[in-house]
């Protein structure tokens, strides 16, 4: 059995990557936990999300500390506000919007690996406190580009 070494983020600590309109302070990374999780904070305007895709190597767990969140498991749409708590198994389609004007929630992923695709797809914030700068636009990915960065990833875009 290995035994995984302990360590403390602190508040304002974390590697920040701006991805898809939300910015994303990954609190824990697979290096961390010996590839047993990854955990993100994400904190989002009105309208941004994920669309429907899935995971075929990690669950994810959805975990609304501000505002208010949709997450589509499958079939069923679940509405999350503060405190509550969504599952998405692996090999179930699963999507999220955020209702409210803005949200904090949480992403834990299981095993970890997948907060990788953050990393190489994403833009890297040094200082979120001066993020976006002036004039900054963010240019999203067309769909066949964000569906190729997915494949390694064992994700792909329903």
């Amino acid at each position: 059995m290995t035994i995984a070494n302990p360590f403390l983020v602190r508040a304002d600590e974390g590697q920040y990557v701006w991805r898809l309109g939300a910015m994303m302070r990954l609190l824990a990374v697979g290096a961390q936990t010996q590839g047993r999780f990854w955990l993100s904070e994400l904190t989002a305007p009105q309208g941004s999300g994920a669309g429907l895709h899935l995971h075929t190597r990690e669950d994810e767990t959805f975990m609304v500390a501000e505002g208010e969140l949709t997450v589509r498991v499958g079939d069923q749409p679940l509405e999350l506000g503060p405190g509550d708590i969504a599952y998405g198994p692996r090999n179930l389609p699963h999507s999220y919007r955020v209702e409210s004007p803005n949200a904090r929630f949480y992403v834990l992923g299981t095993p970890a690996g997948f907060e990788n695709w953050f990393f190489e797809t994403g833009t890297k914030v040094d200082d979120p406190s001066s993020f976006p700068p002036p004039g900054f636009v963010e240019e999203f990915p067309d769909p066949a580009t964000l569906a190729a960065s997915l494949v390694k990833y064992g994700a792909k875009v329903l």
